[in-house]
């Protein structure tokens, strides 16, 4: 049964030796008792008092059943940065350490000198082991005597004694004897070797005699140099300008209307009207291809509407025919005629091989409008899905196209190949199917 630590202090397994012979006990540090110490200080005088570099440490140490250890000891002192560093900044080992009813006392340094490290007055943390045991933990904080190592350093002026620096007045002394002067004797040297003018400076009437002495010129010396070395002024060169009959802006501009120059809004005026005229030209060309081109009447497949629909034509805002033929533009954006291709325009552009080269519509199944009555419904003959206006509340029925390009023949016909379309009625409205566009 182990009994409370006294002051902090720590406990050590004692073993059945004799408590006379310390070095067979296995022990383990649980704890240390750190004793306050206290640090006079002395008044300095001109020579500074010199500081002991030992740390004195007491401690208590007792066994694993709190009994004092009595004999001596082989005690290892560690001095590390942090609680948990893993290297110490300091160490030393005290061989037979004398401990008495568990109290021991030591001085740290006597072996190993302190290093400048732990002296320098940061936190610090100390771990103790015994007889090699492993170290105790947790690692005591070791208090405010280690800053009492600055002193020392504070009373040698950061390491240098007192003597070796220099005062005011010995500063003075080694000036004047080296012939430094002042700056009151600096404004003497200058009024005694300037001669008048305040300290010595020159006024204006001394600086005006020296630019005199050196024959610098007036303003009016110099401009009667230059008068009388011929150089013009601004009316005499206009004079000879106008005397040689050179032309101002108005006169050159004259010049430009006698001789029929345009200026750049008759430059733009004429361009304009040229193409105007080339413009005009295009536009009768043009209309006259498209007038040969219907003349021609044959149609373009441009192939399938990106759009799908279940018979519902509801597009772009309008609805059946409409529809259809808005679906058609905007699939095929650049074609302005772009339309719902009729069954006769399938089939004159089929036999015409005017079709987009893409192919995209062989085989492909598409609304269609043609001739073909479908069946009567609501009491009106339909042609197409319900001409494109399906309700889904009837029972719509349209008509499908299917083109088909190099289409071989089912039979056994000698492998014929060309191109077909086929129209079928009656096919519910409620497919979805996108529409064939022509131009």
């Amino acid at each position: 049964m182990s009994r409370p630590d006294r002051a902090n202090g720590a406990r050590f397994a004692r073993s059945t030796a004799p408590r006379t012979k310390v070095s067979t006990m296995r022990t383990l540090l649980r704890g240390l008792l750190v004793t306050a110490l206290a640090l006079c200080a002395l008044p300095l005088s001109a020579q500074a008092q010199p500081v002991p570099e030992m740390l004195p440490y007491n401690g208590f140490l007792a066994d694993s059943n709190g009994q004092p250890v009595d004999g001596t000891v082989n005690l290892t002192v560690r001095i590390y940065e942090t609680s948990d560093s893993p290297n110490p900044v300091w160490q030393e080992t005290l061989q037979n350490l004398p401990v008495d009813a568990g109290s021991f006392r030591l001085d740290l340094g006597l072996i190993v000198p302190l290093v400048q490290d732990v002296q320098a007055g940061r936190t610090r943390y100390l771990g103790l082991s015994v007889n090699g045991d492993a170290e105790a933990t947790p690692r005591q904080r070791i208090g405010a005597v280690p800053y009492a190592l600055m002193a020392m350093n504070s009373a040698m002026l950061g390491g240098a004694p007192a003597e070796l620096y220099v005062t005011v007045d010995r500063l003075n002394q080694e000036l004047a004897g080296r012939g430094y002067v002042t700056e009151a004797r600096v404004r003497e040297l200058i009024a005694e070797l300037g001669g008048g003018g305040g300290e010595g400076g020159l006024d204006a009437a001394a600086v005006n005699a020296l630019i005199d002495a050196r024959g610098y010129l007036t303003e009016v010396q110099i401009n009667a140099l230059i008068d009388g070395r011929g150089y013009l002024t601004e009316a005499d060169v206009n004079a000879l300008i106008d005397a040689r009959e050179y032309l101002d802006a108005d006169g050159v501009n004259a010049l430009i209307d006698a001789r029929g120059y345009v200026n750049q809004a008759q430059v733009e005026a004429l361009v304009d009207a040229r193409v105007a005229v080339a413009i005009d030209a295009l536009r009768v060309e043009l209309r006259n291809e498209i007038q040969q081109a219907a003349a021609a009447g044959t149609p373009y497949i441009l192939g399938r509407s990106a759009q799908t629909s279940n018979g519902r034509f509801t597009f772009g805002g309008v609805n059946g025919i409409r529809a259809a033929n808005a679906m058609c533009r905007a699939t095929f954006a650049d074609e302005a005629t772009a339309h719902l291709c009729s069954y006769d325009e399938v089939g004159r552009a089929l036999a015409a091989d005017s079709y987009n080269a893409d192919n995209n519509f062989s085989g492909q199944a598409t609304w269609s409008a043609s001739p073909v009555v479908a069946g009567n419904f609501n009491g009106t003959y339909r042609n197409t899905c319900q001409n494109f206006m399906y309700n889904s509340a009837d029972a719509g029925t349209g008509v499908q196209l299917t083109a088909r390009l190099n289409q071989q023949s089912d039979g056994n016909g000698g492998g014929v190949v060309g191109h077909t379309f086929e129209v079928l009625a009656g096919r519910a409205c409620a497919n979805n199917l996108p529409v064939l566009c022509c131009r």
